[in-house]
């Protein structure tokens, strides 16, 4: 019983925090495959203290995740050995950092259609070459190039191909919302807990979906949120 009451605090304690500015660490290293793009993500991100986000899936295990970078022109080392400090956001915290627009940018419901079709491992709508699956290299360009359009680091008049069919799908299918998709905004310093040394703003998953984390106010809610964090990533 005792094990069971830590995790619902536990629970309580994410979700009351919700929406504050709390620092956690987090490490990356490029993908391989098919996920490694040629002109940005996809990365590997893996946790190294604290919460980052919703871990695993695609063949990615522990603590590890893919993601995809928001700001075009802002960079992160992919040495494995640098470490950021993490806050989840629904907002990047330096925007283009030289690109089409600056200053800090919402996270667009297109992107988070496009991250959360990928985390998920889904068709993307079989649009373009994804008609004959999910299988290169370019295809993975194509997603990052469709979420810098999202956010407004390259035009839309910009995209070709893959990308544009990517973002026009998006953009049909995105009614639903951020579901659980987030901003993992990075940096490079914490001092007394006092973040600075902003760098390229990733994506990541959060293990609640957007109604429990509106709906605080019921027990219900809090007891259930042990077994929300056991779902796979929110649904598409």
């Amino acid at each position: 019983m005792k094990i069971r009451t830590s995790i619902v605090l536990a629970s309580l304690a994410i979700v009351c925090t919700a929406g504050m500015a709390t620092a956690n660490t987090v490490r990356f290293t490029d993908a391989t495959g098919k996920y490694n793009g040629t002109s940005g993500g996809a990365f590997v991100a893996t946790r190294v203290s604290g919460d980052v986000g919703l871990t695993g899936g695609l063949g990615l295990t522990g603590n590890n995740f893919y993601t995809f970078c928001v700001e075009r022109n802002a960079s992160i080392q992919l040495n494995g050995t640098t470490t950021y400090f993490g806050q989840i956001s629904m907002s990047s915290s330096q925007g283009a950092n030289g690109g089409v627009t600056s200053g800090t940018i919402p996270l667009s419901n297109i992107t988070a259609r496009l991250y959360r079709e990928f985390r998920n491992n889904g068709t993307f709508g079989r649009v373009g070459t994804f008609v004959n699956g999910y299988t290169t290299a370019a295809q993975t360009d194509a997603i990052q190039n469709a979420i810098w359009a999202a956010q407004g680091q390259i035009t839309v008049s910009s995209l070709t191909g893959d990308s544009l069919a990517l973002y026009n799908w998006a953009k049909a299918n995105s009614a639903s919302g951020l579901k659980g998709v987030r901003v993992l905004r990075l940096w490079t310093t914490s001092t007394n807990g006092v973040l600075s040394g902003a760098s390229q703003d990733q994506l990541t998953m959060i293990p609640l979906p957007p109604a429990a984390w509106a709906g605080l106010g019921t027990l219900g809610c809090l007891l259930g949120a042990s077994h929300i964090r056991r779902r796979k990533l929110a649904a598409a």
